[in-house]
């Protein structure tokens, strides 16, 4: 996101949230905790997922209308865990690339430009 917005990594987070907030962007992990050995998220044990209440966040923000994944682990736990508790099911979601240093499919120059250009255009789909 800073490479994105212009936050600034080593501010604070009150600093690093308010370019966020000018671009309509809240920030939310579909999984509140789960339990993996090591770092890969192929490692996750599914019997240990448990996810946030984002079903609540949306319902206090019905102004969003576009959720935007990083990755397709991210998708696919909102699709299994969160989608079907959500009461707007017409919330558009897209799965971006994700920004992990083992996606290397692509590189850091076109992770950026992908999230840049999403955000862009559903800022402006928005302020219309």
């Amino acid at each position: 996101m800073q490479e994105v917005t212009g936050a600034d990594h080593s501010a604070s987070y009150k600093e690093r949230v308010r370019p966020l907030q000018l671009y309509g962007i809240a920030l939310w992990d579909v999984l509140h905790s789960c339990y993996r050995e090591g770092s890969l998220h192929a490692a996750i044990e599914n019997g240990s997922v448990k996810v946030n209440d984002i079903n609540t966040f949306l319902h206090m923000h019905p102004q969003i209308g576009v959720v935007l994944f990083n990755g397709a682990t991210a998708e696919r736990y909102y699709k299994r865990y969160v989608l079907p508790e959500i009461e707007n099911a017409k919330i558009e979601s897209i799965r971006m690339p994700s920004t992990s240093p083992a996606h290397a499919a692509l590189s850091l120059e076109q992770k950026v430009n992908a999230w840049r250009n999403e955000i862009v255009q559903h800022t402006a789909t928005r302020d219309r």
